[in-house]
């Protein structure tokens, strides 16, 4: 579970990560960090209390929440995306719609996911979901 909270004025981003991959950030230029993950145990697991982080998205940057099962998908030969395949292309096609909207990059992003994947059938979920702070 991830819960984010993002001032769309600042965008300064207070966020806690309990068990899914790190959210992603992308300038126009396609440079990617990883928001940290933090300690927190994936939720329902244990009794705890969760710690916030927080973080800052400057204008014009995109930012990617998604579940495993986009790192976990499988090509024909049965070798996963990753984090740091999915990471790369997804820095690729922002960077290439510079001035487009991310409705037209989570377009791509499914395009990109449906030829990875050909014909083998998804064994798990594949949600991602993508915000860019305006300029």
């Amino acid at each position: 579970m991830v819960s984010i909270a993002i001032d769309p004025r600042t965008g300064v981003i207070e966020y806690v990560n309990a068990g899914h991959p790190p959210a992603l950030v992308f300038d126009e230029l396609g440079v990617c960090r990883a928001l940290g993950s933090g300690e927190n145990p994936a939720l329902g697991l244990t009794p705890c209390s969760f710690s916030a982080q927080t973080d800052r998205i400057s204008p014009g940057e995109a930012l990617l929440l998604y579940t495993d099962g986009l790192t976990e998908l499988k090509d024909g030969t049965g070798e996963m995306l990753g984090g740091d395949r999915l990471a790369a292309n997804f820095a690729r096609i922002y960077k290439a719609l510079r001035g487009g909207t991310i409705e037209q990059a989570g377009q791509q992003l499914t395009g990109m996911l449906d030829a990875y994947r050909g014909d083998e059938f998804p064994e798990d979920d594949r949600a991602f979901l993508l915000a860019r702070r305006s300029l």
